[in-house]
């Protein structure tokens, strides 16, 4: 709403100052017009300012005890951003993360992601990483949790599934950090996280499995100190349908590293390897997010899900 009274105070002064440059006399009544408006909108502004502030309080009063148990439960169990890489690479170990799209697919049966569609059987596939001793006792496999935000996004993600999420989280006993490879991550950590990224897959063979016509990217600055690269594509949508025959094709594959791009579907995918003692990454947007950092990109969200 704030912008759009700044847009509307912009479009009424632009033309106003145009005319002025062009030494064009604007009738006396016009001038007062503007000038009236000009102050209306400027008040309008002012006060869509207060309300926000306002409306920051009260979130900030409502939701502050949620983030507080949030960061009592999960502080604990939660290793930081270089520690969970360094855990990676130290101990080969395979990581699916669980972001805000992950839990509340898992969590509400009614919500569903532009690019996977929701399901019975995709809600306990994600249940399962989190409950059956299997995934959770491998010792190759390393969960990730999202950073314990308490920005706007955050605060209504924990407010609507930290009631249902609490005790799925309370019965591990540790998990990495999932933003490790979104922006917040390279804003942190900056050329540190860039180095602790490319030392897990120096001169290493790596798999990457996205979506067909996917916009993941093997950026120079990331990925130019890799021995090989190789593809294995699913569908651009609904990719959890196709688990069972990337599992299949992946360990026939001969790489060293597989880095996996498929939302929902990647956090089971890098899981399911995990078990058959391949070594798997959930990665997600970790060159989008990059770009958002260093070159000022578009966040990974507003972007196409295929590429033209």
């Amino acid at each position: 709403m704030i912008n759009k009274a700044r847009r509307a105070l912009r479009r009424l002064v632009t033309p106003l100052q145009a005319i002025d440059r062009n030494f064009a006399p604007l009738p006396k009544a016009l001038k007062d017009q503007h000038a009236q408006d000009r102050k209306v909108l400027q008040k309008i502004l002012a006060e869509l300012k207060e309300q926000r502030q306002y409306l920051e309080v009260f979130r900030l009063a409502v939701t502050g005890p949620i983030l507080d148990d949030v960061e009592s439960v999960m502080g604990p169990r939660q290793i930081g951003f270089l520690e969970t890489l360094a855990e990676i690479r130290k101990n080969r170990l395979s990581f699916a993360r669980f972001g805000d799209g992950e839990l509340r697919i898992m969590l509400r049966p009614d919500y569903k992601l532009r690019f996977q569609r929701n399901s019975p059987e995709l809600r306990q596939a994600l249940r399962a990483l989190l409950t059956e001793p299997r995934y959770r006792e491998a010792p190759n496999l390393l969960l990730g949790m999202p950073f314990p935000y308490g920005v706007r996004h955050w605060s209504g993600v924990w407010a609507d599934i930290w009631p249902q999420m609490r005790p799925l989280v309370s019965n591990l006993d540790r998990f990495g950090t999932t933003h490790v490879s979104r922006p917040v991550f390279f804003s942190y950590t900056h050329d540190a996280g860039v180095a602790a990224w490319r030392s897990i897959w120096a001169d290493r063979r790596i798999c990457v499995i996205t979506g067909a016509n996917s916009r993941f990217a093997l950026l120079p600055e990331l990925f130019d100190n890799v021995a090989e690269a190789t593809f294995l594509h699913s569908t651009p949508r609904n990719a959890f349908d196709d688990v069972p025959r990337l599992v299949t094709e992946a360990v026939a594959r001969d790489a060293d590293l597989f880095l996996i791009a498929l939302g929902p579907a990647g956090t089971v995918l890098a899981a399911e390897l995990a078990l058959r003692g391949q070594w798997a990454l959930d990665v997600g947007h970790i060159s989008d997010s990059y770009l958002v950092e260093y070159e000022n990109g578009a966040w990974p969200e507003s972007k196409a899900i295929v590429t033209a």
